[in-house]
């Protein structure tokens, strides 16, 4: 499976991934996956330690046991090097790094990313 809802850039592109989130009850349902997949991005706000918004997922393919929910992809936008975020994990900053869009919706600051989505656990 291969899926992006916006359109990538004309002429070659480099994609950075694999990346998966894997499904869990409070930030990615199936229902929160079908939305990745259809709008073709990543949205993230602030994490737990600290700092500007960010979209943030692990690095490398989805495990084959995922639970419903799970999605891998790729994305256009380079993540923070790896000295920079938390081990296994790749992040994109809102503010820091190049790519990566910033918006308010209600009274939350968002990250987003475009990214192809591969694989989707429903």
């Amino acid at each position: 499976m291969l899926t992006t809802g916006k359109s990538l850039p004309e002429g070659p592109v480099t994609l950075y991934g694999p990346f998966h989130r894997l499904a869990n009850p409070k930030t990615q349902s199936a229902e929160v996956a079908r939305s990745m997949v259809e709008s073709g991005e990543l949205w993230g706000k602030a994490p737990r330690q600290g700092g500007n918004a960010a979209a943030q997922a692990w690095r490398g393919p989805i495990p084959a046991d995922a639970k419903p929910g799970s999605l891998e992809f790729y994305t256009t936008v380079k993540p923070k090097p790896f000295g920079r975020s938390l081990p296994g994990q790749a992040a994109w900053e809102a503010e820091v790094e190049a790519g990566v869009n910033s918006f308010v919706k209600g009274n939350d600051e968002w990250a987003s990313i475009p990214i192809v989505v591969t694989e989707v656990s429903y």
